[in-house]
């Protein structure tokens, strides 16, 4: 009787060291998060600035839609691969034709002419100007932003060195303009936009955060590195970016980086 009862308290105690044990490791995370390298407090947001591996970076952008379509139709681009001006790529219209398909209900083009219907009513229009002078504007359509309620458009001028968009609201057909390469948030409620600086660019080298509205948006912070430029910039989760950084002496990008915003 006294082997029963000692093996019974046995079992039992060790059966409570376990529970205790898994539960620290449940509780212990598998891989801390780095220091931070840096940390700036901006009047509506903290940036922390996280160290990641280029490996990590390049297999977030295998995901990344748009370098997925770029691969998809623009391999064979022979204007795309003589590096011409964009707004020649024959690849770039085979990307827009396939993204009106997608949202032919209210997006289409006729030659020069990109024709919007709003959600009042009326129609909106972007017509592509080509004198080969200053003036000559070209208008992409990019994507329908349907949970805020926006149209992206990018526009293209031949001696533009940075990028322009236009946000085009869906109902009021507002048009905001964006200096910038930009990227949506999952949730499609701000997008962030980027501009690098290098020796051949007038840039103005900042990073910009939007918060989109239904009728309007706003600026909710902005940053501008002064030692560094931002080659590519992605959203990885609702508040954490991704980003390749370079100099103005480098030819790729030389650092990958996490940014983090609270």
């Amino acid at each position: 009787m006294k082997n029963v009862l000692l093996f019974t308290f046995l079992s039992l105690f060790f059966i409570s060291c376990q529970q205790e044990v898994g539960t620290d490791n449940a509780s212990t995370p598998n891989k801390q998060e780095a220091k931070a390298e840096q940390s700036i407090k901006l009047p509506n947001a903290t940036l922390s600035f996280f160290p990641i591996d280029k490996n990590d970076f390049e297999r977030f952008e295998e995901k990344n839609e748009e370098k997925i379509l770029i691969e998809r139709f623009c391999e064979e681009s022979k204007g795309y691969q003589s590096n011409v001006w964009e707004g020649e790529n024959e690849c770039g219209w085979a990307i827009e034709k396939y993204k009106i398909e997608q949202d032919k209900a209210f997006v289409s083009r006729e030659d020069d002419l990109l024709t919007i219907k709003l959600e009042n009513g009326k129609e909106t229009t972007f017509k592509n100007i080509v004198s080969k002078t200053d003036k000559d504007r070209t208008f992409r359509y990019k994507r329908h932003l349907k949970k805020s309620n926006y149209f992206l458009i990018e526009e293209l001028r031949p001696n533009a060195s940075c990028p322009i968009y236009v946000l085009l609201n869906a109902h009021t057909g507002t048009r905001n303009f964006l200096m910038g390469t930009p990227d949506i948030a999952k949730d499609e409620m701000a997008i962030i936009t980027s501009s690098a600086k290098n020796n051949t660019s007038s840039c103005s080298n900042k990073i910009e955060y939007w918060s989109l509205g239904k009728e309007n948006i706003k600026k909710e912070w902005e940053h501008m590195p002064s030692d560094w430029g931002v080659h590519d910039l992605k959203w990885a989760k609702q508040n954490e970016l991704y980003i390749a950084q370079i100099t103005p002496e480098d030819k790729t990008p030389s650092k990958f980086t996490k940014i983090r915003i609270d």
